[in-house]
């Protein structure tokens, strides 16, 4: 009888069964949380954005806009009639949806309110995952989907 050291074939070939079962039961929980993350961070993303216009409108006693442009999932924070303060894209599997009227542009008045409550959906092709809501005192909340 041979009492070499280390494991058989059968053992190492049940242990990497054992090992593609568990892999497969854990990757799509996995990706769902991964894809999940992706929709939070860009609807973080934007309140940052909506919250640093209100933010240099109070400092600045100046009007700032965050500019929307669903085209290009792309967004960007400026002076109303000045310069750009900054700029952000959603990633490509994230889509804006914006609605009011003049839906494209939230403006901060001096004081952090703005005209008009405002609704802006970060969504996939399918479904809106996140709503950030943006009231005429200035409050911004994002909520996600039910």
């Amino acid at each position: 009888m041979n009492m070499g050291k280390g494991f058989s074939l059968v053992e190492v070939l049940i242990t990497m069964v054992l090992l593609g079962i568990m892999m497969a039961l854990a990757l799509p929980p996995f990706v769902s949380w991964r894809q999940n993350m992706t929709y939070r961070s860009s609807a973080n993303d934007v309140s940052s954005a909506l919250q640093i216009a209100k933010s240099r409108a109070i400092q600045r006693n100046s009007r700032h806009q965050v500019l929307f442009n669903t085209l290009s999932g792309s967004y960007r924070v400026q002076q109303v009639n000045g310069g750009v303060v900054s700029n952000g894209r959603m990633p490509r599997e994230v889509f804006l949806n914006l609605s009011g009227p003049s839906a494209g542009t939230t403006v901060f008045n001096t004081n952090g309110t703005v005209l008009e409550d405002r609704r802006i959906r970060i969504r996939d092709r399918l479904a809106t995952k996140y709503t950030i809501s943006v009231e005429k005192t200035g409050r911004i909340r994002v909520e996600k989907a039910r």
